[in-house]
């Protein structure tokens, strides 16, 4: 079976490899335009069999890049990139636009067909040098499938809040704008994986699928450049606050879905606390059963 490895290009970029095929691109500190919502993100992403599912600054959306962290609304301000949703104005361009600052990052063993980063991040206001949040994210890439076409993406998040006052991560929805609930770890998916199939553990359908709680969410799509079926399949932990979370995702315009643990209610976080968040992402050839899914999901709870 073909190893999984890392190699890095500068101090900014490490490729993940299965045998001579890369899986995904870790950029850790962009060099972005501040409306771009400056952040780490993972791109190109690909499946075992070479399709890649991930999008890069396309002109729809220049802030919408690969598989990042973000979060639209933060006590006022906009980690997310573009122009920030207020309540009876719709979206409007402010100076509020922040950035995640990387401060640290080390290899670490998580153990065999596994390899692991240990990232931390200061989350910086336009204003002030102080961090808003810390974060310590650990990003894991692992457990490649040749017979099932599959390889994990894991995020395991903290966020200290930094700061001297309480905090409140929200959405567009909860400024006014019903089913924009999106935020946490996010997809961005290429336009040649529009209108595709959504499956959650309460149905199977498209935009239908906007939020429904549900452990779980697939998207599977046929490509467009090369026929190719995808499946990219979302697990939510658990111990995660406000589990089973809230779905955001779109079939079209563009494709995308995010872990959205403030879809609709702000989620405090009091000066000295930890926010932790944990979640795994499937990058599969072809279309994983419902069956499989559950599967892998009751392995990934097993191990953690």
């Amino acid at each position: 079976m073909p190893d999984l490895h890392a190699t890095a290009r500068g101090d900014h970029l490490v490729d993940v490899w299965h045998g001579r095929h890369r899986l995904c691109r870790y950029n850790t500190r962009p060099l972005m335009e501040e409306i771009q919502g400056c952040r780490p993100y993972l791109h190109p992403v690909s499946t075992l069999g070479g399709t890649v599912v991930t999008e890069e600054k396309h002109y729809d959306h220049e802030w919408h890049n690969g598989i990042s962290m973000t979060c639209p609304w933060l006590s006022g301000f906009n980690f997310w990139g573009g122009p920030t949703y207020v309540r009876g104005e719709g979206y409007q361009r402010l100076d509020n636009l922040g950035q995640q600052r990387q401060t640290a990052i080390a290899k670490v063993a998580p153990g065999d067909g596994q390899l692991a980063w240990r990232q931390s991040l200061d989350w910086l206001t336009p204003d002030r040098e102080e961090p808003l949040l810390t974060e310590e994210r650990v990003l894991t890439v692992g457990d490649a499938d040749p017979d099932t076409g599959s390889w994990a993406l894991d995020f395991d998040i903290a966020l200290l809040n930094t700061s001297e006052a309480g905090l409140l991560f929200g959405s567009p929805t909860t400024e006014g704008r019903e089913m924009a609930g999106y935020g946490g770890v996010f997809w961005r998916g290429p336009l040649a994986m529009l209108h595709g199939t959504v499956r959650t553990a309460e149905g199977r359908g498209g935009d239908d699928q906007m939020g429904v709680h549900s452990p779980w969410l697939a998207y599977t799509a046929v490509h467009a450049h090369t026929g190719r079926t995808a499946t990219l399949v979302f697990l939510d932990h658990p111990e995660n606050v406000r589990f089973p979370l809230r779905w955001f995702v779109r079939t079209q315009p563009f494709p995308l879905a995010s872990f959205a643990f403030a879809f609709d209610e702000y989620l405090p976080l009091d000066p000295g606390r930890t926010l932790q968040r944990r979640h795994r992402i499937l990058v599969c050839d072809g279309e994983p059963s419902e069956d499989r899914i559950v599967a892998w999901y009751a392995r990934w709870l097993g191990r953690t």
